[in-house]
């Protein structure tokens, strides 16, 4: 390589400069120009020349750099070994040792920058010539993209586990409902049996967890303020340790939409990871603030307000070498732990248009911050009085045992219910009940895939049928819809499974309610 012709320089390095020979002053000009952070190395490691753009980034003046300090000053003491092998067999044999590898940059004040380091021998000497390129924000953004990758890997997988358990949780669920229905004379018999629909109840929230992974599991979004989610999550998971809790709320903290039972569980989540990791009691704080965020800042997100949540505790910290693989689903250096919390939680917050970010040190503790876009507020909702009258139901349900469960239960109820197993039947049994002038109030169809059409498929040939058809989606593992804006779909009501018997009929009296 053909760069400076750099001489002058004792083996003491009492130059204060090189001497440039003649046309090399061209090359010292560029040298001392560009905008790339350049070196010149000698061959026991010291800084010969530095450029502007190396000093400003490393935070030293050139005087303090140059003939003074080693090249591997910049790098953690974990990746010197390595530099210092190129260096010496690049020395024995430039073909042999790369020329371009990725390191970290350590500045004055301490912080790490990942770079792409490019190394050439000046010929005729021992000297090298390198040259570094920040790729931090390339690196993070391939670290998102990784992980969103390793979500999206599980999501088929996940859905389908969600699509198989919540079918036999919604068999035992209706059973249950339909034997305390028979059992109504028997008070001790009917408490017991609500204790089991509260037990499978409690087993639904796993199937939430995995329906996170999948396009089943966006968040059903309502505008609120934060604050007290927040804080009564975090006070409830915190209940009976050592652990003392001080909280900060700004005024007039702003709106956001939000998953309120999903944003819990990502608070639950991170406050009993804190808690773990302060078996002997600590510090936990968590502040919650309004903050305008430009994309420079960062990259993760797009520029605008956000509400900011910070989780910080005195803990024992993560490990630099776990610190990276915390968001992997499955992976947890806990005995009898699931791995899905953070993983869970990272989707969740991505789901609502946010981030989440952790930053860890041994010793002293780890703070977590949540990001979550802020949205105008919106008027509440008004709730309809409730009607009493039954219904005649078209149950759409491709599972026997389901569809035959839920249909006696709702029969139970004094509803009236055709069961079909596919969408083309659903459409056929529709359009026949409509042709004699005697339309069903709704239809309860199963969003899984029916069918040769699915449950898209039937809902826009039930639309075409008739305008004014009232469907409520029965939802576990729907992937071609966001449930949490069901209305642009044309649903009248979205029924999460397994079906709860109480919200279900409750579903059920307000769709009445609308009917003529």
């Amino acid at each position: 390589m053909t760069a400076l012709s750099v001489v002058g320089r004792s083996s003491k390095y009492s130059s204060p400069a090189p001497r440039i020979h003649g046309d090399d002053a061209l090359y010292r000009v560029a040298f001392e120009t560009s905008k790339v952070p350049t070196l010149i190395v000698d061959d026991d490691m010291t800084v010969v020349l530095a450029n502007a753009e190396f000093a400003q980034r490393a935070g030293y003046s050139r005087s303090e750099i140059e003939g003074r300090m080693q090249w591997t000053r910049f790098v953690p003491e974990t990746e010197r070994p390595r530099l210092e092998k190129y260096h010496r067999i690049r020395r024995i044999d430039p073909a042999a040792a790369p020329h371009c590898y990725e390191s970290k940059f350590i500045t004055r004040n301490g912080s790490l920058h990942i770079v792409a380091v490019y190394v050439a021998m000046i010929d005729g000497s021992k000297m090298s010539v390198i040259a570094l390129h920040d790729i931090t924000e390339r690196k993070q953004m391939e670290d998102e993209l990784q992980k969103a990758q390793k979500l999206e890997s599980l999501a088929h997988m996940a859905g389908g586990m969600a699509h198989d358990f919540n079918n036999a949780l919604t068999i035992i669920l209706s059973s249950i409902s339909l034997a305390r229905h028979y059992a109504a004379a028997s008070p001790e018999a009917v408490a017991k049996l609500r204790e089991a629909e509260k037990e499978i109840m409690r087993a639904k929230g796993l199937t939430s967890r995995l329906l996170t992974f999948s396009r089943g599991g966006e968040p059903s979004l309502k505008t609120m303020k934060i604050d007290d989610l927040v804080l009564d999550t975090a006070h409830l998971s915190l209940l009976g340790s050592d652990i003392h809790a001080s909280y900060h709320v700004q005024d007039n903290t702003w709106h956001c939409r939000v998953d309120a039972s999903q944003i819990a569980q990502v608070v639950s989540s991170i406050v009993l990871n804190a808690r773990q990791a302060m078996p002997a009691g600590g510090t936990l704080s968590i502040a919650i603030e309004n903050v305008r965020l430009d994309q420079r800042q960062h990259h993760a997100l797009v520029s605008g307000p956000y509400v900011l949540i910070t989780i910080r505790d005195t803990g024992i910290g993560i490990s630099p070498e776990h610190l990276p693989r915390i968001f992997d689903p499955f992976f947890s250096t806990k005995p009898r732990s699931s791995g899905l919390g953070l993983s869970s939680s990272y989707a969740i917050i991505s789901k609502h248009g946010g981030h989440i970010d952790i930053f860890s040190e041994q010793g002293i503790g780890t703070t977590v911050y949540l990001y979550l876009p802020a949205a105008p507020e919106d008027a509440p909702a008004t709730v309809p009085e409730l009607s009493e009258r039954k219904a005649s139901l078209l149950l759409v349900e491709e599972d026997k045992q389901v569809r035959e469960t839920v249909a006696a239960l709702l029969r139970e109820y004094g509803h009236a219910v055709t069961p079909v197993p596919s969408g083309v039947q659903a459409v056929r049994t529709y359009e026949t009940a409509l042709a004699a002038g005697n339309p069903y109030d709704a239809v309860i169809l199963d969003l899984s895939p029916i069918g040769r059409e699915g449950g898209r498929g039937c809902l826009k040939a039930l639309l075409e049928l008739d305008a004014q058809v009232c469907v409520i989606g029965g939802s576990r593992y729907a992937e071609s819809f966001n449930l949490a804006e069901y209305r642009q779909y044309g649903f009248a009501h979205v029924a999460q499974k397994p079906y709860n018997i109480d919200q279900l009929i409750e579903i059920l009296r307000q769709v009445m309610l609308r009917r003529p």
